[in-house]
């Protein structure tokens, strides 16, 4: 039987006992538990071509997002294509640290502070050591082949007040 959305907002799946994926979170392969289903209703009125679907990694009980093709609205059910595509997947993980051997034993790398995605700088630009950071950056590249079709990142952190920002040197 395909998945479908009822009347009641519960998403019907015969396969679901047997969903699994590799978490984006935890990196285990786990089973997955539907968490949110949107309304019946409002798909109703206004029949997107895609749903999406939250579930919940049984492993470590993080939200993975799902899209599905709407392939039929019915009076009494909204059918989804059983192909889904994963919404959000993170392409690494970082950290600033002073414990990078730690860090090495799970999976990451020393890596110089401008390889790291912009977001990872959101909290140092108020931080009073932001010129004399002495914490290390490490990496943990989850999905290579993206990662390495990444653009080079720019020197400049972005502009704060009408004064350029740098990213701030490495210091040893």
């Amino acid at each position: 039987m395909p998945i479908h959305i009822d009347p009641s907002s519960r998403l019907i799946n015969s396969q679901e006992k047997t969903l699994a994926l590799t978490c984006p979170h935890c990196q285990v392969v786990a089973h997955l538990t539907v968490s949110g289903v949107p309304r019946f209703e409002e798909l109703q009125i206004y029949r997107p071509s895609q749903v999406g679907i939250v579930y919940r990694c049984d492993a470590c009980h993080a939200p993975i997002f799902l899209r599905f093709t709407v392939r039929i609205y019915a009076a009494s059910r909204i059918e989804l294509s059983p192909q889904f595509v994963e919404v959000e997947r993170a392409r690494e993980k970082f950290a600033f640290t002073y414990v990078p051997g730690f860090f090495g034993k799970v999976g990451f790398n020393e890596v110089e502070r401008g390889e790291l995605p912009l977001k990872a700088w959101k909290d140092c630009l108020r931080c009073p050591k932001f010129h004399s950071c002495d914490e290390i950056a490490v990496l943990r590249v989850l999905r290579p082949h993206r990662w390495e079709h990444r653009q080079a990142l720019p020197q400049v952190l972005g502009v704060e007040g009408g004064t350029v920002v740098l990213l701030p040197t490495v210091r040893h």
